[in-house]
């Protein structure tokens, strides 16, 4: 089964922000931000998990305005002091870390399960 469809156009009022601290990454969105990534998982699941179709949340629903005009952006990263250094803090020349949902195939989460042990992905 692969989706035909094309993913689905975010809302223009999308808010949304990515915290990540040691114990956790939250995502903090007003409706629209939420209604766009259930829009997105939806499209997803309909697809074909061999397609490894991805949204990547910061440029799935970051407004053009904000991407080509310079307007404030609608979505940001923010990361805890302990963090600093660490990952990417967002500047002009990078939007900071990212959140990629994607849907895999069970043999690619078979390979991740298998770094259980550890905790660690090489």
């Amino acid at each position: 089964m692969t989706n035909q469809q094309e993913a689905p156009a975010p809302d223009g009022t999308a808010r949304l922000c990515l915290s990540l601290t040691a114990e956790g990454l939250t995502a903090y969105g007003n409706r629209a931000a939420l209604t766009s990534l259930r829009d997105q998982l939806t499209w997803m699941i309909a697809s074909d998990p061999a397609e490894h179709f991805e949204c990547h949340v910061l440029m799935t629903l970051e407004t053009d305005a904000s991407r080509f005009d310079g307007a404030t952006s609608n979505v940001w990263t923010l990361v805890s002091e302990d963090l600093a250094g660490k990952v990417i803090i967002p500047s002009e020349e990078h939007p900071g870390f990212e959140l990629t949902l994607m849907h895999a195939e069970e043999a690619d989460l078979d390979k991740l399960a298998s770094y259980r042990p550890s905790g660690i992905k090489p």
